[in-house]
């Protein structure tokens, strides 16, 4: 019995030596998620790249794509195009809708020239683009039809529902006015979308009087005298008048803009800075707001776009202070 108790512990050992000699599998797993194709998987299959495609492993993208935290990504880029797209957006925040047109322009064509698909993000800045310059009143037949296209081209390439894709499809609405054929959306690429007549005031003429009661000195009040009365203010305000005319249908009006400068000696001294305050007194609250759904009222809309447009001003390195008004008159044909 002895003997066979020594027996087992050797035979246990040969055992476990056999097993430990036996071959493995080679390579490693990938995470899901991850841009690694598992091994021995079928090739993966030529298909068009969809913008925002979710995806567990590469073998779920286009043979052009990888899956890179759950998203397909393209696997080639276009650093120059991403360049010019950041340069294109920082542009329509600052409202230089013509740099950020022509920034777009050149990403498109970057892309192309890597044969990179087109991001929606080119198109939907260019369909923002062109629709803040026909707001402002640019005219012609052209680009019209080019901001509606692009509209078009961002709403078909974005995932629906995206803050971008929300924002053009608000803006290709605006264009029924300007005589958008709905019904040409939904028809071959090649059909033309503004065919419809232009109801829109501005290509029918607009008449736009701006008067500061002020006087053209040299001090503070010069100085937004100029620029109230400017060709980027009119602009500003066409884009007001316009929205409120898709709504109200208003062909004539007018509106107060009252103007308060203050700038001061401190208790040390020292000059303060400039405080400019610029209100929209006889515009009923309820209106003077933007709200969803419901334009906000255009001299309130005014106001609002002089502020702004006063901020960059150099104003003269002295105390001043005077209360003026702005009065503002539109007519259209």
């Amino acid at each position: 019995m002895a003997s066979n108790r020594r027996v087992a512990p050797v035979c246990a050992f040969a055992l476990a030596l056999v097993f430990s000699c036996q071959p493995r599998p080679t390579g490693t797993t990938s995470p899901p998620g991850t841009d690694t194709p598992a091994r021995g998987a079928s090739p993966r299959a030529d298909r068009a790249f969809v913008e925002g495609e979710s995806c567990s492993s590469t073998d779920d993208c286009p043979a052009s794509a990888r899956c890179i935290d759950h998203h397909c990504m393209l696997a080639t880029r276009s650093l120059r195009g991403e360049v010019l797209v950041e340069r294109g957006a920082r542009a329509l925040a600052l409202g230089r809708f013509d740099e950020a047109a022509a920034a777009y322009q050149q990403a498109e064509a970057a892309y192309r020239e890597r044969s990179v698909p087109v991001p929606s993000s080119v198109w939907c800045g260019l369909a923002s683009s062109y629709t803040a310059q026909l707001d402002r009143g640019s005219p012609g037949q052209d680009l019209r039809e080019t901001a509606a296209r692009s509209a078009a081209r961002c709403l078909n390439a974005a995932q629906p529902g995206t803050p971008a894709a929300e924002g053009v499809l608000a803006q290709l609405a605006s264009l029924v006015d300007r005589g958008l054929e709905v019904g040409a959306l939904d028809r071959d690429e090649s059909a033309r979308l503004m065919t419809a007549q232009d109801r829109s005031p501005g290509m029918r003429g607009m008449t736009i009087t701006v008067a500061f009661s002020g006087a053209a000195d040299t001090g503070s009040r010069g100085a937004f005298k100029t620029m109230v009365e400017g060709e980027e203010v009119r602009r500003e305000i066409t884009r007001c008048f316009l929205r409120w005319f898709e709504e109200h249908r208003t062909t004539t009006d007018e509106g107060t803009l009252r103007v308060t400068y203050t700038r001061s000696i401190d208790e040390y001294d020292t000059l303060t800075a400039a405080r400019l305050a610029v209100t929209a007194p006889d515009v009923d609250p309820a209106l003077a707001a933007p709200a969803a759904g419901r334009a906000q009222h255009w001299v309130a809309c005014s106001a609002a776009a002089v502020r702004a447009a006063a901020l960059p001003l150099r104003w003269p390195g002295r105390a001043e202070r005077w209360a003026e008004s702005v009065q503002v008159r539109i007519t259209t044909q």
